[in-house]
């Protein structure tokens, strides 16, 4: 039987996509609390003061590459994990010196050592390559043509901005900004997938400033089936990497 509790379940605003973990357990659709009043802040200085906060656009155009070191955390267990990223849009991680998730600049790619690398699904290349953008925010305008604010919400008793983006071969997102700092807090991704549309969230906190520019040392991925976090431990802009290490190799991984 189909009831008011079956879409509300007790809110007054029914959720509309399976909700992501927010920890090591199954996750549950909550209570979805109304939003407050709307600011005053429009779409441009909501991202202008982001590239602010992240050191300004000049001092951010001079860093072009990171190489960055940490561990992941997977349900309850860490391994060590490695960050190569290249700008406009090159990125690849590898964990555990054995499982490899890359974007080429043009399509993504994944690997185990001793197995043939897979090309990426085209909605799982488009997270990546967004994943991969190197200087995001001087490039959300270009990559959302279609940004709007929505309603201001709050994230761990931080009151935030937020911005929803829309473009042609990229999935939808939603921005939470610091409204104190300006920082980027948090970015919901969505993907049409065969039972809807599902988010993946990536929360991102422990900002630090390397060369001028800020960058989260911390950020933690969630989605409806699992999560996970990163933390960097070492990182170094500036980097000479190859374009060859972003390349999808041929044969079994080595």
């Amino acid at each position: 039987e189909v009831t008011c509790f079956s879409c509300h379940r007790g809110a007054l605003r029914p959720v509309n996509t399976p909700p992501v973990l927010d920890a090591d357990a199954p996750a549950r659709p909550g209570l979805v609390p109304l939003a407050p009043a709307a600011s005053s802040a429009t779409v441009d200085q909501i991202v202008d003061k982001y590239v602010a906060a992240l050191g300004g656009a000049e001092t951010i155009r001079k860093v072009t590459s990171r190489v960055m070191k940490g561990t992941i955390a997977v349900s309850g267990s860490e391994m060590p994990i490695e960050l190569f990223t290249k700008a406009p849009n090159k990125r690849v991680s590898i964990s555990n010196g054995q499982s490899f998730t890359a974007f080429d600049g043009t399509a993504g790619w994944m690997a185990n050592t001793g197995r043939p690398a897979r090309d990426m699904s085209a909605a799982e290349s488009e997270a990546a390559g967004l994943d991969a953008e190197f200087s995001l925010a001087l490039r959300l305008r270009e990559i959302f043509p279609q940004l709007r604010r929505g309603h201001p919400e709050t994230i761990g008793g931080v009151e935030c901005e937020t911005l929803n983006g829309t473009g042609p071969g990229r999935p939808p997102v939603r921005l939470y900004f610091d409204s104190n700092s300006g920082l980027l807090l948090r970015m919901v991704r969505y993907a049409e997938t065969p039972v809807g549309r599902n988010a993946t969230q990536i929360d991102y906190a422990d900002y630090r400033e390397m060369d001028g520019v800020k960058s989260p040392f911390r950020w933690t991925l969630s989605r409806t089936n699992g999560r996970f976090t990163i933390r960097i431990a070492e990182a170094r802009n500036n980097a000479a990497i190859e374009d060859a290490r972003f390349l999808k190799p041929e044969g079994e991984v080595k």
